[in-house]
């Protein structure tokens, strides 16, 4: 009997269409609509030994739509920076959504930086996304 489940220990993939890598305890796929990984993470990192990452006691990805997180710890340098106890983030395409993954870099600009973006979806007349940045530079908003 073909049921599309399939249950994995200490897993680890990276998928390349959303350039994310994502691993856990135990990895159950529900082909095709759902994904669940319990003591898991996931980074945007395109290295195997991620710069960062972000830990979660559960994640759900429902291919396609979106990403979701209960309790949170964003980890870089092997440091806990950020904790959260639920996290949502769209996998629409990038024109219809906030940014994906928290997004570290550095220029001449803002010095070092962080992005992280959240959708909303609170009904048809409250929808959309917000991005938050903090940066080591102060901008002067003459």
């Amino acid at each position: 009997m073909d049921t599309k489940k399939a249950k994995i220990l200490g897993s680890e993939s990276y998928d390349s269409d959303l350039k994310l890598r994502y691993g856990g305890e135990e990895t159950l796929s529900e082909y095709p609509s759902k994904i669940t990984i319990k003591n898991g993470w996931f980074t945007t990192s395109p290295y195997e030994n991620p710069n960062y990452k972000v830990n979660t006691r559960e994640l759900k990805i429902y291919p396609n739509r979106k990403v979701v997180a209960k309790d949170i710890s964003v980890v870089a340098g092997g440091k806990t920076w950020f904790k959260f106890p639920y996290y949502v983030v769209s996998l629409k395409p990038e024109s219809q959504r906030a940014t994906l993954f928290p997004y570290i870099g550095s220029d001449s600009d803002r010095g070092l930086f962080g992005i992280w973006g959240f959708d909303y979806d609170r009904g048809p007349l409250a929808q959309g996304f917000v991005d938050f940045e903090i940066s080591t530079k102060e901008k002067n908003l003459h």
